[in-house]
């Protein structure tokens, strides 16, 4: 298979030396005659085709090859056979097409064509030799496609890249971070002056010092946003994240970095902070009207009391008993109406905010046991038994003291009003962890269980009141919870419909 072919002359040891060059050469080498046949390959070329010189179909010519055709090179290579040294450009040439058994590899390969001429200058044979660009060819279309990938990636997620050049002041952009500025694929100039005309002023001298500043201190990563004014006039927010590059003396060579829209991630952010503010205002407002509304009925309402009893102490007369009676009714009512007022007044407070709290170590026994005595009353005319749950006397509960018994006293009267005659109240508190858990039950008409968390809105009076509609504001469960979170606990409650409820109070609990 191997071997060079007879030459002229009668120098047999420059023949020789040709020869061995040939054949222990390390590239790929093959001599063709004057028309194109194969007369030898080396070594180094089986070893690299994976094919000897037997595998060359009878008549082969490299001037017809239709692989070198398909891929445009033979114009190339027929003028090596006119006498003239050239190089062919890459081809991805797969030998196995042309190879008489079939046999042999498919490899990037670029060729140098070397023309020999004997004495009278008459070309008789052309050399052959293969640079293998396989790896780097392979290498080179990995990059192109994870290139692509990312162009895909970034045309889908809409996120341009850049490359600063700091000294020259050169950028470069991505074809989405045209896009981006609003600019057609291919039309940006790359020069700063180019991208600080499509920030508003007021933007662009911040990021320019920003930058400025972060080159300065040597930072190796920096964020920055701005807005840009596209060429259609439309003002667009615009996000990046950039890294520096320095040279050895400090100075910074690169940035290199991302941009993002941001416009519509900004817009609803906006939006939803006008509708915080709007929501806060307006409960702001509520609370204010409220508490206005509240302090200017109360004036009337002590005056209708206040005259009241001067008219039962006889000051404008003799009362008789049905006018005392009549008064007694007068007096209950601007009592039940002032108690209404102090409770939306409670909870315009709460609402704005203006609920101090005095935290202290509270003994949980004592808390109940003074909730339950002022609540006795009521209990026993309503015809219920107050049952008194297990309190052990050493459970201490981090809460204000004043607010623990307004929340107990709320739960307490709620379960006597929603309780039928000949029913219970109980009241029992524990551990629970880290908590103090203090639970109110009734044996009440229940509360849906759709309906449980409703209860603790504002002026809500669901499930326990159509059955037995009771006066009341709707408030005092509402205002309980925010006064149990208030103190760091919360408030909960559980219901079978027509068995009762319970309502448990949570607390911070000192060990």
């Amino acid at each position: 298979m191997s071997g060079a072919p007879g030459l002229p002359g009668d120098r047999a040891a420059a023949d020789a030396l040709a020869r061995a060059l040939f054949a222990d050469s390390p590239f790929s080498m093959v001599i063709y005659d004057a028309e194109g046949h194969v007369l030898a390959v080396n070594r180094a070329f089986e070893r690299m085709w994976g094919v000897a010189l037997e595998s060359v179909p009878p008549g082969y010519t490299v001037l017809a090859d239709p692989e070198l055709e398909r891929q445009g090179a033979l114009p190339v290579i027929r003028r090596a056979f006119a006498g003239e040294r050239v190089v062919t450009p890459p081809v991805r040439y797969d030998i196995a097409s042309v190879s008489r058994t079939g046999e042999g590899r498919s490899l990037w390969t670029q060729g140098h064509f070397h023309p020999v001429r004997d004495d009278a200058g008459r070309l008789t044979h052309v050399v052959l030799t293969h640079t293998d660009l396989t790896d780097l060819k392979e290498t080179e279309e990995a990059l192109a496609a994870r290139e692509e990938r990312l162009r895909l990636a970034q045309r889908a997620a809409h996120i341009g890249t850049f490359d600063w050049h700091v000294p020259s002041g050169r950028l470069t952009w991505t074809e989405e971070e045209e896009r981006l500025f609003g600019l057609v694929p291919g039309t940006f100039p790359g020069t700063l002056d180019a991208w600080a005309a499509a920030l508003l002023p007021e933007d662009l001298l911040r990021t320019q010092a920003e930058l400025n500043e972060a080159m300065a201190r040597g930072d190796r990563e920096t964020d920055f946003a701005f807005r840009i004014r596209r060429p259609d006039g439309e003002v667009r927010w615009i996000e990046g994240a950039g890294e520096f590059f320095y040279a050895e003396d400090g100075s910074p060579l690169r940035m290199v970095g991302v941009n993002v829209d941001v416009t519509e991630r900004v817009l609803l952010y906006d939006a939803e902070r006008a509708a915080r503010r709007a929501a806060e205002e307006a409960s702001r407002a509520k609370s204010e009207f409220l508490a206005v509304m509240s302090h200017e009925l109360r004036t009337p309402l002590n005056a209708i009391g206040g005259y009241a009893e001067l008219i039962e102490l006889g000051i404008r007369g003799p009362v008789t008993e049905a006018q005392r009676d009549d008064l007694r009714r007068i007096q209950h009512s601007q009592k039940h109406l002032q108690g209404l007022i102090n409770e939306v007044l409670n909870y315009a407070r709460v609402e704005a905010g203006a609920v101090t709290y005095d935290l202290a170590d509270v003994q949980v026994a004592a808390a109940v046991a003074a909730a339950e005595s002022l609540v006795l009353p009521q209990v026993q005319a309503r015809g219920l038994v107050l049952a008194s749950g297990a309190c052990d006397p050493a459970l201490v509960a981090r809460a204000d003291g004043e607010k623990l018994q307004q929340v107990l006293l709320n739960l307490l009267s709620n379960a006597v009003k929603f309780t039928h005659p000949g029913g219970s109240v109980g009241i029992a508190c524990g551990a629970e962890g880290d908590r103090v858990a203090i639970r109110v039950s009734d044996t009440g008409v229940g509360i849906p269980a759709d309906k449980l968390e409703a209860v603790f809105e504002p002026f809500v009076q669901v499930g326990r009141a159509l059955h037995n509609p009771i006066e009341g504001t709707g408030l005092g469960l509402s205002i309980s919870r925010d006064l149990a979170r208030g103190m760091g606990g919360d408030l909960a409650a559980e219901s079978t419909p027509g068995a009762g409820s319970t309502f448990t109070l949570l607390l911070p609990r000192v060990a």
